[in-house]
């Protein structure tokens, strides 16, 4: 038989030993539960990635960011010269323009992903003081190629309105 405590606050779970439930001074609460935070694996886990902090020069995020606004960017200046092409040439196929609208909203998507997450990263350096110039860079390239995009976007739109078998 378990003795129960006399104070509200966090235990240890009798029926879940992994686990903290919170004994509301006279019963358990049914809804209320937490892990052991000096004792669960995720907690010993996570404590290994203390330097990930936005105060990091290698802040995960902005690093990951300037990759896909770099890939992107390419991407989007490779879809700008093909929709000049292609704006240039006889109509397009309705398959063909598709496709390429499919691409540039996909690059365009990512763009903006790429432009919000790199931009989070930078409000969070600028809260701690520090500002990550991988994260600046990579807003930077994701904002120019959203502007690619949609400029890709706006050349291939008409053929697509226009193209044979729409």
């Amino acid at each position: 038989m378990t003795v129960e405590p006399a104070e509200p606050g966090w235990y240890e779970d009798p029926e879940a030993p992994d686990l903290e439930r919170w004994w509301q001074g006279e019963h358990w609460s049914d809804t209320e539960f937490r892990a052991k935070p000096e004792d669960h694996h995720i907690v010993q886990y996570m404590k290994g990635y203390a330097e990930l902090s936005p105060r990091s020069p290698t802040n995960f995020i902005a690093i990951s960011s300037l990759v896909c606004a770099i890939i992107e960017l390419v991407a989007a200046a490779a879809l700008v010269v093909t929709s000049s092409k292609v704006a240039a040439s006889a109509a397009p196929s309705l398959a063909t323009a598709t496709l390429l609208l499919l691409v540039t909203a996909t690059i365009l998507g990512l763009g903006l992903w790429t432009a919000v997450m790199s931009g989070l990263s930078v409000a969070n350096g600028r809260r701690t003081g520090r500002r990550l110039p991988q994260a600046v860079a990579a807003l930077g390239c994701a904002v120019v190629s959203a502007g690619l995009s949609l400029l890709a976007f706006a050349r291939l739109l008409p053929d697509w309105l226009l193209a044979p078998g729409s």
